[in-house]
This record gives C-alpha cells, structure tokens and sequence, in this order.
C-alpha cells in the first residue's frame, strides 16, 4: 500500500484543483444555460498573464496573482457574459461553436503573443511555504497542502453563497425563472454577471495551480482544465458538492494509473481517464437527469438566404469546375499546396455533412483523418494493394470508427455529444496515435503515387487532377445524399428528432448511416492527404484540437453553402498559408476562431440555418414520406 501512497497524494492535490475549476464550469452553466468549452483557454490566459507579470515584468507574486484573478476573472467574465447572452437563446449546437470559436480566439492570441512553446512555470507556493512533513515513507509537501486546502476552501465557501446567501439565491433562481426574478427586483442579467465573474476566477485560479506541473503550454493546460469536464458530468452539471468530489476521482485514477499502465501504448491512458469517465458518466446517467431544456429556443428560426435559380447555380458549377482545371497553368511550384487543399476539401464536405446536415456535432474527426492516412499506407505499403482500392479501403476501414461513434450519438445530443465525440478525439491522440496500433514498426508513414494504366501520377501535375477527380466524387456523393430522401430525413432530424418519432419515424439508423457515410469520406480525404505530403511522421497524428480549428474555420465560411464552402476552407487552410508568409498556424487559429465567433453572433437569426444545412422550399416533402429510410420506433 505505500508503495501508491506518492500517488495518492498528487492524485488528491490534482484533483482539487480540476473539481475547483468544475465548480466553476457548473456555476456558469447553471446559471446562464452556456456549457462553456473555452473555460480551459480562460484558466490558460490568466496562468500566461501570471507569468507575464511575475515572471517577465517583475511583479511580487501577490500582485500579480490579485491583478491576474481580477481581470481573468470579473473584467473576463463580464465580457465573456456579454456574448454568451447572444447565444442563450439560440440552438444549443449553435451555442457550441460560439464557444469553441472563443476557444480559439483566446488560445490563437497566446499563441500570437507567447508562441507554442512550453516555458517554465514557477511553483510559486514552493517558495511561500517551503518543505513539509512525511507521512510512512512519503514526504509531502506544504504546497501540496495549501494547493489542497485552498482548493477546498473555495469549493465550501461558493457552497456557502449559493446555498446561504440572497445572492447565491437569486443567482440559482436566475435559471428557472429569470422574468419572475426581474419582478421581485433583481436584475437577472447583474445575477449572470456575477456567476460568469466567479466561473471565469475560479478557471484563472486552476489555471495558475496547474501550471507548475506542465509548464506554461496553452494547449497543454487547457487540455488540463478540460479533464475537469469527467468532474462535471459526474456531478450531473448541476450538484456542486458531487462535482468536487468528482474532480478528486478524477485525480486519483489519473495519478494512479501512471502506476499501473508504464508500457506502451497503454501509457497513453492515464491523461485519457478523465475522458474516459466523462463518456461513462454521460452514457450511464438516465437522460432525465441530465438538463435538457437550458439554452433551447422556444421556436425555431431558419436564416433566409438567397437562393439561386437552377441556371445560374450550373453556370456557377460549371465556372467553378472550370476553375479548378485551370490551377495548373499557374499554380507552379505551390501546386502541391492546391492538391493537398483538394484532400481537406473531403474532410470539409466529411464534417459539412455531420453538422450541417444532420445537425449532430463532431469534435474528433481528425481522428477519421489520421486513420484513413495510416491505413491507406499499410494497404499500399504492407499490403501492397493497388492504389485506388488501397483509397477507398482506407475508407471502409474509417466506417466502423464513424459506427461507434454513431451509438453514443443515438443516447445523447448537443453539448452532451459534442463533449462525447471530444473525448473520444483525446483517446484516440492518447492510446493509438504514435503507437504500433497504427502505425505498426514503422516511424513513418509514405504516401505512394497512383500507376493507373499507363496514367503515372508520381509528377505533381497529375496527381493534381487525381485528386480533383476523387474530390469531385465526393462532392457528387454528397450531392446525392443530401438530395434523396435520406437527405431530406437528416434535414428534418436536425429540425426537430421529436417531430419524426411523434410521426411514427426512428432516427437512430439515420444517425448511423450519415456517421459512417462522414467517416467513409473522411478515411479517404486523410489517404489523399497522406499522398500529396508524402510523408507524416510517427506521433504527429491530428489531435482533438485540429478538429476544433477545423469545425471553427468551416462555421467561418458555411454562408457560401455546404459545398462551396467545403472548398473555400480548405483552401483557406492550406493554400492561403503559401501566399502569406505570415499567416502561420498561430494566426490561423485566431482568425479561424474569430470568425466563427464574429458569423455565430452577427447571424440576424439561429444560425442553426448554417449548421444543419437547411434552405426554405416551398414545397418540401414531409418526413413521412421518407419512411424507406427510417428505423422503426424502439418499444
């Protein structure tokens, strides 16, 4: 048993602080109806701006620990507040990207400012309270105590306001009933104010506490802050006792975990625990426990957007096609760019279809990504299957990804399956990408040019139009789906899944099917990317966060339509880059997630008219009619 007890003891001052910052991701969502996934880029600004003032300015730690929470925290949250307020009223998936576009706006500007490297954080706490005492065999530390008890403290005395207190009431009180709040003469917009300016401290506070232990890394600890998301769904994002208590599992099974899992690549699942309770926690908590009503609009509200006319929309096809033919004659040396472009395009109309069609949210499909380019190289390489079976292989072997990451979608639905299919995107980064699993004894993985016929695509150019073509496919396959009849049922699940069971009409089989059709694509556009890079590197696998900037940069654009726009970004993604030197990832990231932010609150209705897709007609088929489609209604 003391051989776990050094264990237990990081395990128990992690977990504080990540049940602290859960309380206040709970705090914020209970009393605004806004699951905030840029809570862990707030934690990380006010750890960066700590270090700005103590370490690079000089400040005393006092200081700049007191300047840091009062702007990280009631300046940040007020601001914060004032956005989420344009988003509580809208679809809870459009509520999502507007948080994720601050997640990147906030983690782009670190980056712009401090660069993506990891610097050295002082454990300011080592100093005020230096050495400890020892416990059998175990030395503890009086920082590791105060880490622990200050952590505590927090948690009683914001259990103390909200339970004791008129202001902890009325802040509770703000959600059930904000107008009957504002009749007894509390203003409930100061209520949220006040709970995003506690939320937003008690995310600066676990960010400086937690920055000691990785360095200061924006990726890294918004990373930690997010293991506080299994504390929440522990908690049922409601109970705020539950919630701490979940935060010191948490701790404990990740610290010792690293106990038991040593060898590869099960050592990548002690940073993947806190993921792992989170999908539990959500899959085997009953459905009406989990809240379902807050940030729900009453009605829906579709965008009106111009529509053109059959000839003109031709005319722009064909002009468009006419375009990219031409790409050729002067691209030159940057030709590369324009086919690796073409391959994100895939993965664009890929995610286009889950989110924008269906209405379903996707956090992990780079995972989709990197698996088509690792097994499209073990099929051409290992293999030695041709090409284009090795291509469309890699995407067969992608779908039955996409079916397990159908069935949580099945349970759960909003910020619920977005939290899920985040998750899932860590556990895939952290136990099989870099890992023999994919990539077997290999360091690399190389992308072979075609030899179709006497079609040899090793030079630039044809592969090109290789690419081009496999492209247009699926633009064509999306076409189609989206204009059957299962088209018109994801149409109508991302309206209203209720409307269709009411009509005698199941939706699970139709979730499945667009999960696996997305991930069939999405295996195909990471062979083609592989392809056209020649090479990727064991390790370098696309993690939960490239799927954020990916979802963030396709919102940005999705005014131009699902297709149009799946091109659009991935030429913003890759070819941009080319011509402006300066427009670097850290760049990209700021303006990818400030779009998105800028096109969710400047939209004049629900901009769940980008996200699933969907356009007036005023004839359009009533779901019934898609019955061929559908799944029966479960007993």
């Amino acid at each position: 048993m003391s051989e776990y007890l050094p264990f237990l003891v990081v395990g128990l001052t992690t977990g504080a602080v990540y049940g602290l910052a859960a309380l206040g991701l709970v705090l914020t969502y209970r009393t605004s109806g806004v699951f905030n996934l840029a809570h862990g880029a707030i934690a990380a600004a006010g750890a960066y701006l700590y270090y700005q003032l103590h370490v690079i300015n000089g400040w005393p730690w006092p200081a700049a620990m007191a300047l840091s929470l009062v702007i990280c925290g009631p300046v940040m949250g007020i601001a914060v507040e004032a956005v989420m307020r344009q988003l509580v009223r809208k679809q809870l998936a459009t509520i999502v990207v507007g948080t994720v576009g601050l997640l990147l706006l906030i983690l782009g500007a670190l980056f712009v400012k401090f660069g993506p490297v990891n610097r050295p954080f002082p454990d300011f706490l080592a100093d005020v309270v230096p050495g400890g005492f020892t416990v059998s065999t175990v030395f503890v530390r009086w920082a590791q105590v105060v880490t622990f008890g200050a952590s505590l403290a927090a948690a009683l005395a914001l259990y103390a306001v909200l339970r004791f207190t008129r202001t902890g009431i009325a802040m509770r009180a703000v959600v059930d009933n904000a107008e009957l709040l504002g009749l007894a003469a509390t203003n409930p917009i100061r209520m949220r104010r006040v709970s995003w300016s506690l939320g937003c401290t008690f995310a600066t506070l676990s960010g400086i506490l937690l920055a000691p232990k990785v360095g200061l890394d924006a990726t890294l600890l918004i990373l930690l802050v997010v293991y506080s998301f299994g504390a929440v769904a522990i908690g049922r994002f409601a109970r705020l006792p539950l919630t701490f208590m979940g935060g010191l599992v948490i701790g404990l099974l990740e610290s010792l975990s690293t106990k038991v899992f040593t060898d590869p690549p099960l050592n990548g699942v002690p940073p993947a625990i806190p993921f792992l309770v989170l999908i539990v926690a959500l899959l085997v908590t009953p459905a009406r426990h989990l809240p379902g009503h807050i940030g729900r609009s009453t009605a829906i509200v579709r965008e009106r957007r111009l529509r053109l006319s059959p000839r003109w929309s031709v005319a722009g096809a064909v002009t468009g096609v006419a375009v990219l033919l031409a790409v050729p004659a002067f691209a030159a040396q940057r030709l590369t760019l324009y086919s690796t472009a073409l391959s994100y395009t895939i993965m664009f109309l890929s995610l286009g279809l889950v989110v924008r069609v269906s209405g379903q949210l996707s956090l992990c499909h780079a995972a989709f990504f990197a698996l088509g380019a690792t097994t499209f190289f073990h099929l051409t390489h290992d293999l030695h299957l041709p090409w284009l079976v090795a291509v469309v292989g890699a995407g067969l072997v992608t779908v039955p990804l996409g079916v397990i990451l159908a069935l949580p979608a099945i349970r759960v639905s909003g910020i619920y399956l977005a939290l899920v299919t985040f998750g899932f995107g860590v556990l895939m980064q952290n136990v099989l990408f870099g890992t023999w699993i994919m990539w077997g004894t290999h360091d690399h993985a190389f992308g072979a040019r075609p030899r179709l016929g006497s079609l040899d695509a090793r030079n630039d150019q044809t592969m090109y139009f290789v690419t081009l073509a496999v492209a247009l496919a699926a633009v064509l396959l999306v076409t189609v789906v989206t204009r059957c009849r299962l088209g018109r049922l994801l149409r109508a699940l991302a309206d209203s899944p209720l409307s269709l069971t009411t009509n005698g009409l199941g939706v699970n089989v139709t979730k499945v099917l667009v999960f696996c059709v997305s991930a069939f694509l999405a295996g195909i556009a990471g062979s083609l990317y592989l392809v056209n890079v020649q090479a990727v590197t064991r390790g370098a696998g696309f993690g939960p966060f490239d799927s954020l900037t990916w979802l963030g940069l396709l919102v940005m654009v999705s005014g131009a339509g699902l297709v149009p726009s799946a091109f659009l970004a991935g030429f913003l993604l890759v070819v941009a880059p080319g011509y402006l030197g300066g427009l670097t990832v850290e760049w990209q990231t700021l303006i990818f997630g400030a779009g998105a932010l800028v096109a969710v609150l400047s939209a004049e209705t629900d901009l769940s008219g980008w996200l699933a897709g969907r356009e007036r007609e005023e004839k359009s088929r009533s779901p019934l009619q898609t019955r061929r489609w559908a799944a029966p209604v479960a007993s």
